[in-house]
């Protein structure tokens, strides 16, 4: 198992316990989530189509996957700030931005995966952190995380003074001086939820997050 000694052990397991708890609701609420939501019958004719479903309850269970993967969505993003909130010298925050750690000063808003934001959402996220910028003495940092970067690489963009956009793997090194901390978390997840072996391997595999170093 790989080693969190800039994590808090307690910190883990709560992040975990949380986003398990979190996932688990998604399944149960599949059915209401479906309800709730208004159906499209031209994508549901499509979905058939696609993967050649000859049965309605097969295209529903299509439209329920669909909607758990977008509930387990924002519960990773939920983990994530959970987790590097949770390091050693870091704190939620939850008021304009996810995380903050007053001795490196250095705040950060965290968002899983590269596609989470439409354009006014990002210049919301940006404009949240350049306000909490201005509202600090000089010196600070700001950080729009995308833990899965659109393309598997680490970077970090300037995009004003002191604010940086910067992949998953890149910042949880920032948090924890690891290199491959954002690995080590995926493969802690893979045990928690106890996936198998081969599942496991397929999604270290799978090439959406930056080689380990």
């Amino acid at each position: 198992m790989p080693s969190f000694d800039w994590l808090p052990e307690a910190a883990l397991e709560a992040a975990t316990d949380t986003f398990a708890t979190s996932i688990a609701r998604c399944r149960r609420e599949q059915r209401v989530r479906i309800r709730r939501n208004v159906l499209d019958p031209f994508s549901l004719a499509a979905v058939a189509h696609v993967f050649g479903a000859d049965n309605a309850d097969d295209v529903l269970d299509y439209a329920r996957m669909s909607a758990v993967i977008g509930c387990i969505g924002n519960a990773l993003g939920k983990f994530h700030q959970q987790v590097l909130g949770g390091a050693e010298g870091w704190r939620d925050h939850n008021r304009g931005f996810d995380v903050i750690c007053e001795a490196d000063r250095v705040l950060a808003e965290v968002k899983n995966k590269h596609n989470t934001m439409n354009a006014p959402g990002r210049r919301q996220v940006e404009d949240d952190l350049k306000s909490a910028l201005r509202q600090r003495e000089p010196g600070w940092t700001a950080y729009l995380v995308i833990v899965i970067p659109k393309k598997p690489e680490r970077y970090r963009k300037e995009l004003a003074p002191n604010l940086f956009e910067i992949d998953g793997a890149s910042f949880y090194e920032v948090v924890s001086g690891r290199n491959n901390a954002l690995h080590d978390v995926l493969d802690h997840l893979c045990a928690a939820l106890d996936v198998s072996e081969q599942v496991a391997d397929a999604v270290r595999q799978i090439g959406s997050l930056p080689p380990r170093l």
